[in-house]
Protein backbone atom coordinates (compact mmCIF):
# COMPACT_ATOMS: atom_id res chain seq x y z
CA UNK A 1 0.00 0.00 0.00
CA UNK A 2 1.26 3.24 -0.62
CA UNK A 3 0.22 6.04 1.56
CA UNK A 4 -2.23 7.82 0.57
CA UNK A 5 -2.34 6.66 -3.11
CA UNK A 6 -3.52 3.84 -2.77
CA UNK A 7 -4.73 3.27 0.72
CA UNK A 8 -4.25 3.94 4.36
CA UNK A 9 -5.78 1.45 6.51
CA UNK A 10 -3.22 0.39 9.45
CA UNK A 11 -5.85 -1.66 11.57
CA UNK A 12 -9.58 -2.45 11.80
CA UNK A 13 -10.48 0.62 13.10
CA UNK A 14 -8.82 2.92 11.26
CA UNK A 15 -10.62 0.78 8.25
CA UNK A 16 -13.80 1.66 9.75
CA UNK A 17 -12.44 5.43 9.96
CA UNK A 18 -11.28 5.46 6.39
CA UNK A 19 -14.44 4.79 4.58
CA UNK A 20 -15.42 8.41 4.13
CA UNK A 21 -12.51 9.12 2.52
CA UNK A 22 -12.01 6.61 -0.36
CA UNK A 23 -13.96 8.90 -2.95
CA UNK A 24 -10.42 10.57 -2.42
CA UNK A 25 -8.21 8.03 -4.67
CA UNK A 26 -8.19 8.11 -8.34
CA UNK A 27 -8.57 4.94 -9.48
CA UNK A 28 -6.52 5.09 -12.29
CA UNK A 29 -3.91 5.44 -9.78
CA UNK A 30 -4.85 2.51 -8.23
CA UNK A 31 -5.30 0.29 -11.65
CA UNK A 32 -1.98 1.16 -12.30
CA UNK A 33 -0.17 0.41 -9.23
CA UNK A 34 -2.22 -3.18 -9.29
CA UNK A 35 -1.81 -4.17 -13.00
CA UNK A 36 2.61 -3.06 -12.06
CA UNK A 37 2.18 -5.41 -8.79
CA UNK A 38 0.10 -7.97 -9.34
CA UNK A 39 -1.14 -9.08 -12.32
CA UNK A 40 -0.84 -12.88 -12.90
CA UNK A 41 2.28 -12.33 -15.16
CA UNK A 42 3.49 -10.03 -12.98
CA UNK A 43 3.46 -12.35 -9.96
CA UNK A 44 4.06 -15.52 -11.78
CA UNK A 45 7.92 -13.49 -13.11
CA UNK A 46 8.07 -13.13 -9.61
CA UNK A 47 7.87 -16.55 -8.78
CA UNK A 48 10.11 -18.25 -11.37
CA UNK A 49 12.78 -15.82 -10.22
CA UNK A 50 12.49 -16.50 -6.39
CA UNK A 51 12.59 -20.42 -7.76
CA UNK A 52 15.83 -19.25 -9.78
CA UNK A 53 17.29 -17.80 -6.92
CA UNK A 54 16.81 -20.47 -4.62
CA UNK A 55 18.07 -23.25 -7.13
CA UNK A 56 21.51 -21.12 -7.60
CA UNK A 57 21.46 -20.91 -3.87
CA UNK A 58 20.99 -24.58 -3.78
CA UNK A 59 23.32 -25.63 -6.39
CA UNK A 60 26.08 -23.27 -5.08
CA UNK A 61 25.18 -25.04 -1.22
CA UNK A 62 25.69 -28.48 -3.09
CA UNK A 63 29.23 -27.97 -5.02
CA UNK A 64 30.51 -26.22 -1.84
CA UNK A 65 29.27 -29.38 -0.04
CA UNK A 66 31.24 -31.42 -2.72
CA UNK A 67 34.30 -30.20 -2.39
CA UNK A 68 34.97 -31.11 0.85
Amino acid sequence: MDEGLTGFVEDETSAVSAVGRLSQFNRDTIRKQFEARFTARRMALDYLAAYRSLMKAGGAAYQAGEQR
